[in-house]
């Protein structure tokens, strides 16, 4: 894996740099009661737009939005580049295949996903619109790319 430059003063791997606030808790709040509402509204859109397919959830964190799925209609496939929140994933959603690879370095056959979720995840890129444009070759003709941005009304 090569090292990213994530600001002036971060030049760190992919995966050493989401790996500390992992570790750390900063990213335990998720699973909370407060943040049910942008779960939700993702996983409305997913099961609105695949009655039932193969959802790749790139860039899963913890696994938080495969609570709000119905896992009986989808085939759902989810990774993150943090080793310590696959382990947590899996530790919270056992019947679930979690794994741990950066967005890089993830592959697969083209047009194998119904559709691609990044939930909160290309404000966090280098060339998100690079990144989109490969994992658009991983959905199948009339399948779907959903991406959610979420961004504070004062970000101050």
């Amino acid at each position: 894996m090569t090292a990213h430059q994530f600001g002036p003063e971060i030049p760190e791997s992919r995966e050493r740099f989401w790996e500390r606030p992992f570790s750390e808790g900063v990213w335990d709040y998720l699973d909370s009661i407060e943040e049910t509402s942008r779960y939700g509204i993702v996983a409305g859109y997913v099961h609105r737009l695949v009655k039932g397919g193969r959802v790749l959830d790139a860039g899963c964190g913890q696994g938080h939005l495969s609570a709000f799925l119905d896992l009986d209609r989808l085939d759902y496939t989810a990774f993150d580049v943090s080793p310590t929140a696959i382990r947590r994933a899996r530790e919270m959603y056992a019947d679930i295949g979690f794994f741990a690879v950066s967005l890089d370095d993830f592959n697969c056959p083209p047009e194998s996903y119904d559709m691609v979720v990044f939930n909160e995840v290309l404000s966090t890129l280098e060339n998100p619109i690079e990144t989109l444009k490969r994992y658009y070759g991983y959905v199948r003709p009339g399948g779907y790319v959903l991406i959610s941005q979420f961004q504070n009304a004062d970000p101050a």
